[in-house]
């Protein structure tokens, strides 16, 4: 998604937008906007250009965020929610106790859970390369 497909979905959010920050692994330069309001961290991708157009690399949604998975599953649902909904995607080799995984770290969702068992936080995109 580019930074002008993302604006009508951060509406007139107050968005905190961080220096970039080159990423070797990736060679790619990655921006984080914090919507607070929102619930959203959102990490911006420029590519290999520090200033060049921005695409969605990867967001993580956390308390005050009212956005849904596309199964519904949305901060404060519950782990069996959260199986029901994706049980048949789990990759349960590298999840803990208090994470589910839905695809793979290198591309998918990542379920984070409270102490009540239900989900505090939800990473969307690679968190490894």
């Amino acid at each position: 998604m580019s930074e002008k497909q993302l604006a009508p979905i951060l509406g007139k959010a107050v968005v905190q937008k961080n220096k970039p920050v080159y990423e070797a692994a990736t060679g790619e330069h990655i921006h984080s906007w914090i919507c607070a309001g929102k619930g959203l961290t959102i990490r911006m991708s420029s590519g290999e250009k520090p200033n060049g157009a921005k695409t969605v690399a990867a967001f993580t949604a956390s308390a005050k965020c009212p956005l849904a998975t596309a199964k519904g599953i949305k901060i404060g649902s519950t782990k069996a929610d959260v199986v029901k909904a994706y049980g048949s995607f789990e990759d349960n080799e590298l999840a803990k106790k208090d994470t589910f995984i839905a695809g793979s770290i290198y591309g998918g969702i990542i379920f984070t859970f409270g102490k009540d068992g239900k989900v505090r936080e939800i990473f969307f995109g690679a968190a490894a390369e």
